[in-house]
């Protein structure tokens, strides 16, 4: 099996490997793959630099041709520094952590983890960065916000709230139902997606992603959450391979008018539009 059957193998589905060039060979490790709809930063890479340039040997192209790796996040209850301390490896080894903040959100979703049997989590990671006079990486997973993988884990406990832009008080939603098409939430059909545009059917991924966005946005209003942003882009990168500008234009400027999650992917799109409102300009 080559590099990239085996990196596909693990974004699909449960993963195991050595987690640093430390780990045991053949040695019975597994990992939970979670919903992978939002962008969540790393800190410390600063320390890890060696590592990290030899992580990109290990990188393919992902979406927008940026460099990826598979990347496994294991809680360290044993750092002297914090006992809720997640931190994030590739193959090569420790290439950061969670913020404090972070990892506190994520420890409910990590003892559910190891609770489950698992070492931990693993999920695609975008390699930013490169190196001129020196290596100068850092690192951003595509790993779903604490509260979204609770529910995807069933340790959720209690429904999740929305705040009006009047009142601070905040409201329960009352919606089951919210964030499900036929049954089954929005971020298990990333996989189908992928699979109808890898095999040429973008007609039918266009209908689903079109779908899943009136789906993505009774959620964000029910919950008070930012919109899951992968959807949008998707549509948004769709559009522009068959040179749709005004089809561009308008799916972004739907995501514009959403409550955005902070992270790299809403100013990312928000500059996406002003490049497709160009586009669709010249095209006249």
């Amino acid at each position: 099996m080559g590099l990239f059957d085996n990196v596909r193998q693990r974004l699909a589905g449960e993963a195991s490997g050595p987690v640093s060039p430390n780990s045991t060979a053949g040695s019975d490790v597994r990992y939970a793959t979670l919903p992978d709809d939002n962008y969540q930063r790393v800190v410390g890479e600063s320390f890890y630099q060696e590592t990290l340039e030899a992580t990109a040997e290990l990188c393919t192209l992902g979406e927008d041709d940026r460099p990826v790796f598979v990347a496994y996040v294991i809680a360290e209850p044993d750092n002297p520094y914090d006992r809720d301390a997640v931190a994030v490896h590739s193959e090569r080894g420790k290439v950061g952590h969670l913020s404090r903040d972070d990892a506190r959100s994520y420890r409910e979703v990590m003892a559910a983890v190891s609770a489950q049997g698992y070492t931990g989590v693993t999920c695609t990671a975008f390699l930013n960065g490169g190196r001129s006079d020196a290596p100068n990486y850092g690192v951003v997973l595509k790993l779903a916000r604490a509260e979204l993988c609770e529910l995807h884990l069933g340790i959720a406990s209690d429904p999740p709230v929305t705040r009006t832009a009047a009142s601070s008080v905040p409201m329960r939603a009352t919606n089951s139902d919210a964030g499900h098409l036929r049954g089954k939430h929005y971020t298990t059909y990333v996989d189908e997606i992928r699979v109808l545009r890898r095999h040429g059917h973008d007609d039918s991924a266009e209908v689903l992603l079109l779908e899943l966005l009136t789906v993505v946005e009774t959620e964000s209003a029910a919950t008070g959450y930012g919109v899951a942003p992968w959807y949008y882009e998707q549509l948004a990168i769709a559009y522009r391979k068959r040179k749709d500008y005004p089809a561009e234009v308008a799916v972004l400027e739907r995501f514009a008018g959403q409550s955005h999650a902070p992270g790299v992917s809403p100013p990312k799109l928000l500059q996406r539009l002003e490049k497709a409102r160009e586009l669709a300009e010249r095209a006249g």
